[in-house]
Order: structure tokens, then sequence, then C-alpha cells
């Protein structure tokens, strides 16, 4: 499928979009890693951070992922740390012909240490469609339009206190078979009382590949629903694989 070729990894780690996963995994044995720069902002004051994700396709339909995330101030000035891992696997993978979407489930653990340290564990479902898609008779040219949806349960431990959450995050892309690709997600409030365990957060990212290997993004988004939205971040990933190229072009069929 071509969703293959569009395969980047969100702030957490695992393929996706910004902030939520995918029902895409990155190809078996392939390796990308990550790295970007972002704005912090909050009562506390500005902060840097830089978070770093390294994801491997472990199969045909399973990646694992780790990340570390350090900050440039310390807790009292906004800062924050996030050391995680997880995994996901592709049930279902997407079919453009038939129209079926792609089905993927997974699971991210990560440690915020920050102003108020906190242990988070996220388990996810996904679903991706191509609602929209135009090419030429061998996907040179052309590009698609995919929906994503996604429903989630997360459960807080920590400094905010212990806390379990049912939602749902929703997105969309714009792949163009240059390789030039735009990200939109959005990620919901989690509160319960009076206390907010992560704040809504509508991200945007805008990527284009600079080389088979490197790609560079750029967009606005809120790390981990920490601080105030909006704010500018900025990336590198660097992919590694064993790229086969077919000997002979042949139209595909419809």
């Amino acid at each position: 499928m071509i969703a293959a070729a569009w395969s980047y990894p969100t702030l957490y780690g695992e393929t996706g979009l910004v902030l939520m996963p995918t029902a895409d995994t990155i190809q078996d044995t392939f390796v990308s890693v990550a790295a970007n720069y972002s704005e912090v902002r909050s009562d506390a004051g500005r902060a840097i951070i830089f978070p770093v994700r390294v994801l491997y396709g472990a199969g045909d339909n399973l990646e694992v992922f780790l990340t570390v995330s350090e900050s440039s101030t310390d807790d009292a000035a906004g800062g924050f740390d996030v050391l995680g891992a997880g995994f996901k696997v592709a049930l279902i993978q997407e079919d453009l012909l038939s129209g079926r979407p792609g089905v993927a489930v997974g699971s991210r653990v990560y440690q915020i240490s920050g102003a108020f340290d906190r242990r988070v564990v996220d388990g996810y479902i996904v679903a991706s469609k191509t609602v929209f898609k135009t090419s030429d008779a061998i996907d040179e040219v052309g590009y698609t339009f995919r929906l994503h949806l996604a429903g989630f349960y997360t459960r807080y431990t920590g400094d905010l206190g212990d806390e379990n959450f049912y939602t749902g995050a929703a997105g969309f892309s714009y792949n163009n078979f240059n390789g030039t690709s735009i990200a939109v997600d959005y990620v919901p409030e989690l509160t319960s009382g009076d206390v907010t365990f992560r704040k809504g957060v509508l991200s945007f990212a805008l990527r284009r590949p600079l080389s088979e290997e490197f790609t560079i993004e750029a967009g606005t988004t809120q790390p981990f629903g920490i601080g105030s939205g909006g704010k500018l971040y900025a990336g590198l990933v660097y992919e590694w694989g064993i790229r086969e190229v077919p000997r002979n072009r042949k139209p595909r069929v419809e």
C-alpha cells in the first residue's frame, strides 16, 4: 500500500500524525529515528524540549518504539522530561481497491518528570481510511486524503492523583505522491474535578522529504498536553531500510 511511504513517528513514538497514531505500521526491519525541537509555555515560564524517538518494524504488522525527551530548563521554569516505550499491531491492512479501512491496536507507557510527576498508560484502537485518491496508472503522480479515528483508554498515576479516562481522537492527512504530507489531529482535554491531567490539543504538521532517508517537518502542537497550545515545533527523521526496486514497472489493476 502507498500509505507505507508516509510512516512518520508521533511525538510519543509510534507511526502516526502529530500526537495520535494511525493504523499504519513501519515496514518490517525498517528503523526510524526522529528528533524534534518544541516550545512549551505555561504559568511557570517558557521551556524548550527535545523529544527523540526510535521506531522499529519488528514484523510485517508490528512496530515497537522508545521515546526520550529532555528539557532545557528545570521543573520550576516549566520544563519536564519524558521517558516511555510502546508497540502497535496492525490487525487489518487498508485495501484501497475494496475501500476497507486499516485497523490497529497499540499501547504506550511513559513517565513525565517535572513540576508534577505522572505516569501514563495509553491503550488504543485506531482506524485509518483513504476517503479520496487521485493518481496516474502507476501511482507516480497524485495524492490522497485519509481520515483517522481512535479510541483511547488512559490511566494516570502520580502527583496529580490516580484517574482513568475513555476518550477519542481524530485527524486527517494529505499525502502527495512526491512525498509531501500534511497532518492534522485533535486530542481532547482530560479533566477530573478541578484537576486537568492533559489539555486539549489541535496539532498541525507539514512534512517534506529531503531524500529517501531524511524527512523534515514543522508545525504547531502542545507536546504531551502540557503548557499552552499552538506552539512551534520542528524536526528531522531518518529512516533506514532495504528498499526493493521493481525491475519492471507495470500498470496497476483497478
